[in-house]
């Protein structure tokens, strides 16, 4: 075996000595140049492909080691897919494949995929993700009552479009977050195993490799060295859209969706920033609290489009007139702020005139017409003498008042070194506390009862009725009223979140005492100014009932009427909406305004909630019994339920019954009284 071994080698070495010597010839040169091109083309391409090979490979194993996120990204993505051709059919794009047949498909395939969410060994995993399930299952049965909507879908049909759209958009806004949050905080979930064949064949990945690179060696013009693979960063299309995404959602938490500037949530947490680097290095910084002049004249006279755009032009112009390292944020309505950092008090008025001077010279044009405007400027200095980041806001909000009522379009300063008031003392306080109580649900829910005056038709309306309070808990278990702090919430623009706040634990105390939804009839809920004209107000209260399963008709939402008259169409668009969807609504407080009975007929409201004022003296003022008659009267004849409250005393009593009043409400009919400690039993005719 050795003299076979030793025989070839000796054969094959004269071979290539013979080779050699033929390729000293003309001819040779010649054969050896064309022989050396194919082999470094051969020697190219088979490096190429042992890298395709090998990326390949990378792309597999990321995949593997992160299946489960796979899935949910192949979920949303068939969610995506199904969006795009429900639009190219409903309004016929022949480049998306417009037809009821490609739309079908993708709802058939995301059928087919939703099981894999709870299903085998990924499902398994999957369930155990805190909100996997839940999605899973509330996707199952969004698209299990889809499929009819979608057969009888038809081209056009922009509302049921758009109610399909928004529903699969929630889902898939869903999905994606899961699914970006375990692809980055959680570890590889396992490993590729190749098998035999797979080994096998990746040995054969390699052979062409080897053998061109051999033929290099052999002809002795470059001696083969290696050519490494470069490293392979596993970033498919998919995590290239995960940036993207999550580069949106991030604009979107910290920016204001009218302005794109800032908003106040991103604004607080930098000036926390700024404040601690004052206390720790000295620094010194500026906020401008900025409030435009004759805003509400445009945006009553020409419109909440005219207002909107107004607030983005202001906004484009102040961006121009503040440092690119500066903060600049929309506070809320037409209040900006901008926080000035590294820059002392004679540097920060310097800005604050160049800001007066600009909006001095800016026009509003509004189809036609030419509106001047004016900006009050608050200023209080970040230093390390200031108290608390939200005595610094406090501060230059009271300050940029104060300008106000000295006759707009001017600058005030907080003096620093002055001992803030007991008002700025009570705001901040107030202002924590509130927060403190929406973060740690330190507020509880109170009910009054509503008791309907004479018998009505029908069993429906002797059912329970009953209106939500809301009452703030001190550290001693103590319970304040709402009026000692919704001024702080007004100003501050936290209200939206205290009607959320009550609305979402009415639902969910509904929901987790199915046997009180059984016998209301319907419950009464205040919403505030600042939530009538939130455009994001009407989202909420369709996730709520689509979530909840509640009816929608056991709920009543009421506004104040100096609020409806204040935004009379925002109040016609939100009780429109509300109707739609199966609501009721309330006119609170009706007669303590300067409106008229005119507004009734522009308000579809269902129900009329006579100011107390004018009910609590009516034994005594024949002024206030008439004026209660008169709107009972016209209420009733306009088909809308009346409700009189502050009905304290069985005087007042006496004097509702003959003028016939729907329902009552006051102390002389129940007491306010905790939501939890209501009692299982219908409303009875008060005698």
């Amino acid at each position: 075996m050795k003299g076979v071994t030793l025989t070839f080698f000796h054969k094959l070495r004269a071979h290539l000595a013979d080779f050699g010597e033929r390729l000293q010839t003309k001819t040779g040169k010649r054969f050896h140049l064309g022989l050396l091109i194919v082999s470094f083309l051969g020697f190219g391409a088979s490096l190429y492909h042992v890298h395709a090979y090998v990326v390949e490979r990378e792309r597999i194993a990321f995949l593997y080691a992160n299946r489960d996120s796979y899935v949910l990204v192949q979920t949303y993505k068939e969610i995506e897919r199904l969006i795009d051709a429900l639009g190219a059919y409903v309004f016929r794009d022949p480049s998306e494949g417009a037809s009821r047949a490609e739309m079908m498909l993708r709802f058939e395939l995301l059928v087919s995929r939703v099981p894999l969410l709870s299903e085998g060994e990924i499902g398994k995993r999957l369930s155990a993700i805190p909100g996997v399930s839940q999605v899973a299952q509330e996707l199952n049965d969004s698209l299990g009552g889809m499929e009819q909507m979608l057969e009888q879908l038809e081209e056009g049909d922009s509302p049921n479009y758009q109610a399909i759209r928004w529903e699969l958009q929630r889902h898939r806004d869903t999905l994606f977050a899961l699914s970006r949050n375990l692809l980055l905080s959680s570890e590889p979930r396992g490993e590729v195993t190749p098998t035999a064949s797979e080994q096998a064949l990746a040995v054969w990945q390699f052979v062409p490799l080897v053998l061109t690179g051999s033929v290099l060696v052999l002809l002795s013009i470059r001696r083969f060295r290696g050519y490494p693979t470069p490293p392979v960063k596993p970033r498919p299309r998919e995590l290239r859209q995960f940036a993207k995404t999550n580069k949106d959602l991030s604009y979107q938490a910290t920016h204001d969706t009218l302005t794109g500037l800032l908003n106040r949530s991103e604004l607080e947490r930098r000036l926390q920033r700024v404040y601690l680097s004052a206390q720790t290095q000295g620094d010194e910084g500026a906020l401008l609290f900025l409030d435009l002049d004759r805003f509400k004249v445009i945006n009553d006279s020409c419109g909440h489009l005219a207002g909107d755009q107004l607030l983005r032009q202001i906004g484009a112009l102040l961006r121009g007139r503040v440092r690119k390292r500066d903060t600049l944020a929309r506070f809320g309505g037409d209040q900006f702020v901008a926080l000035l950092e590294h820059c002392p008090l004679p540097k920060a008025l310097r800005v604050t005139e160049d800001i007066l001077e600009a909006v001095r010279e800016f026009r509003f044009i509004w189809k036609g017409r030419t509106f001047s405007m004016g900006i009050s400027i608050g200023v209080a200095p970040v230093t390390i003498g200031s108290e608390s980041p939200e005595a610094v806001l406090i501060a230059a909000d009271r300050v940029c008042y104060e300008a106000k009522s000295a006759g707009r379009n001017c600058v005030r300063v907080y003096a620093g070194h002055l001992p803030v008031s007991r008002w700025d003392n009570n705001q901040i306080r107030w202002l924590k506390r509130i927060k403190q109580g929406l973060a740690n649900n330190h507020f509880r829910l109170f009910s009054q009862s509503i008791r309907p005056l004479k018998p009505t038709q029908g069993e429906n309306w002797r059912r329970d009725y009953y209106e939500i309070f809301l009452r703030l808990e001190d550290e001693e278990g103590g319970l304040t009223e709402p009026e000692a702090f919704f001024s702080t919430a007004e100003r501050y623009n936290l209200m939206p979140a205290l009607d959320r706040w009550v609305i979402r634990r009415t639902f969910d105390w509904l929901c987790n005492n199915p046997r009180y939804l059984e016998s209301l009839g319907v419950c009464f809920i205040n919403l505030s100014a600042d939530t009538v004209i939130d455009a994001k107000f009407r989202d909420f209260i369709r996730s709520l009932l689509k979530h909840t399963h509640l009816p929608a008709h056991k709920f009543c939402f009421e506004v104040a009427e100096e609020t409806a008259m204040a935004n009379l169409g925002a109040a016609i668009d939100l009780i429109q909406f509300l109707n739609k969807m199966g609501c009721y609504f309330a006119l609170d407080d009706f007669g303590s305004g300067m409106s008229t009975f005119s507004y009734l007929k522009l308000l579809p409201v269902d129900f009329i909630k006579i100011d107390g004022g004018l009910v609590k003296d009516i034994a005594g003022d024949s002024v206030d019994r008439t004026l209660v008659h008169a709107i009972n009267e016209v209420s009733q004849a306009m088909g809308k339920r009346t409700i009189a409250k502050y009905v304290e005393t069985k005087a007042v009593l006496d004097e509702l019954r003959p003028i016939g009043v729907d329902f009552m409400q006051g102390y002389a009919v129940a007491e306010p009284r905790p939501l939890e400690h209501r009692r299982v039993s219908p409303a009875l005719v008060v005698s």
